[in-house]
Formats: structure tokens, sequence, C-alpha cells
């Protein structure tokens, strides 16, 4: 069953899952500060393409759906869709800004993250549909957008930000795979092979917590190796993870139709916490 609500503009656009950006660009943004780079006007602007990216990928993420449904789902499809493709449009003089401020590198990075988001779910691609959904969602919307957000300020790469990218982007990923926990049923039904379905609800229940637990463990070893000494304090987003780790053992998916909002609350929480360990003893 296909529930036809998905496709109102606000369902479609999917305004709790722009953690995802503000989280990721946020991270970059706060590591290019402690290595002595700030630009106010990058920042804002750096962020704002980022939701923009996000909200373009949200609504057109449902373009494939339209067939076999009634003309007016069809008609919110594609004006979604439309909104989607002006989203990107938006971010074309933004991009050009933070070129010239940055660098050529940045046009690469963005090109690879439009071309992605558009394959998500869009035919012939549809990586959704491979089971490749939950790790290109882990490098594109994580470890390029943190590195994306940095590189704008900073006008090159660096090994730490790779690094320091790892905890958010595995919890982008998460973000993802709750979506497919959620809808486990629904996909299974109608043949979609996300990585859950093809996994079985029981592996990818546990890959989901594995996702979480690693989260926090990859953040305590950047404390112990110095990449990043201050994470631990992501240790007080403890209480944002036990919802959504209890939600994914459900086993009817009525139980289960919150845990894609509970993980993103903690993304949200966590990102809050890990950008605030870049303005512990920064070192300049």
């Amino acid at each position: 069953m296909i529930f036809v609500s998905k496709y109102n503009f606000r369902k479609a656009l999917r305004p709790f899952s722009l953690s995802v950006s503000l989280v990721a660009c946020s991270t970059g943004l706060f590591s290019a500060y402690r290595d002595g780079f700030y630009d106010t006007l990058t920042a804002a602007l750096v962020l704002l393409a980022g939701v923009l990216l996000q909200s373009g990928v949200n609504l057109i993420n449902d373009y494939s759906d339209g067939k076999g449904l009634d003309p007016e789902y069809q008609r919110r499809i594609r004006r979604n869709f439309f909104l989607g493709l002006l989203a990107f449009v938006a971010t074309i003089p933004i991009t050009l800004y933070l070129v010239m401020h940055s660098g050529l590198g940045l046009v690469w990075l963005v090109f690879l993250g439009v071309i992605g988001a558009i394959g998500y779910t869009m035919e012939p691609i549809n990586y959704k549909r491979r089971g490749l959904g939950v790790p290109l969602v882990f490098w594109l919307m994580g470890m390029m957008m943190v590195a994306g957000a940095y590189y704008a300020q900073v006008g090159h790469f660096s090994v730490h930000i790779w690094l320091q990218a790892v905890p958010v982007s595995v919890l982008v990923a998460m973000l993802l795979l709750s979506n497919e926990l959620r809808d486990f049923e629904e996909d299974k039904a109608q043949g979609v092979a996300t990585l859950s379905v093809r996994l079985g609800y029981p592996r990818a229940m546990w890959l989901y917590r594995g996702g979480l637990l690693a989260s926090y463990l990859i953040a305590f070893l950047w404390v112990a190796t110095g990449t990043l000494p201050a994470a631990w304090l992501v240790i007080f987003t403890f209480p944002l993870a036990t919802a959504p780790w209890a939600l994914s053992g459900k086993q009817e998916p009525v139980s289960r139709k919150m845990i894609t909002v509970m993980t993103g609350r903690l993304l949200a929480g966590f990102g809050f916490f890990y950008c605030a360990a870049f303005l512990v003893g920064i070192p300049h």
C-alpha cells in the first residue's frame, strides 16, 4: 500500500531530515574555524547551499513512484520534482561565488553530489533499488558534504577533515537506514530492493544499531588519538539514542513509524555536541 499523503509538499520536503545538511556542513565549517579559517558570508552561503541541495534531493525523491497513481498524485509528484529542480538551480549562483572564493575543486564536489542525488531514485541508475542507498548517502551526504564545507572556507582538503567527517557521516547513513526500516514491509511488497530488504529485517536492524554504536566509538577514538580531543561531548546525546535503538527492534510496522524522526533528532543532537567539540582548546 502506498501512502499517497507523502506526496504533499511538506511530507515530500521531509523537514526533519534537513538536520543532515545542517550537521554535515556545520562539521566542516567548525573544523575550518578550528584550523584558523572563517568567513561569515561564506559560512552562511555554505549552509544555505547545503539545505537547498538536500531539499532538492528530498523533493525529487518520489519521481519514480508516479506510475499507476491517480492523476492528482502524479500532478503533486511532478510539482515536487519541479520545485526540487528549482532548489538545485538556486544553488548555482551560490556555487559560483564559493568557487571564486575557494577554488575549482568545489565544482567537482557539487557536480558529483547533484549527479548522485538525481540517481538516487531515478532510472536507469536508481541505486536505492540496487541496495546502494545507505553506503552512497554515507559518502555523498556525509563525507563529501563535510569536506565540501571545509574546502569552501579553506581552499584545500586535509587528512583530518576526512577523519572528523566519519562519525556524523555514519549517523547520516543510519538516518536513511532508519527510513528503510520504517518502510520495510511496504518496500518489500512493492519489490523495492533496498539494502534492508536485501538483508532481511533482523540483519538490517543490527546494522542500524551497529551504526549508532559506531558513531560514538569512532568519536571516542578521535579523543584517544587527538584527532578531535573534545569529541567526548557527544556522550550527552546518549539519551537521544535510546528511543531509535528500541524502536528498531519493534516487529509491528506501526510501532516503528517514529524511528526516522527520532534518528533525525539524534543526528541533530549529536551534531550539536560534535561541532561544539571543535571550539574546545582551539590551538590558534
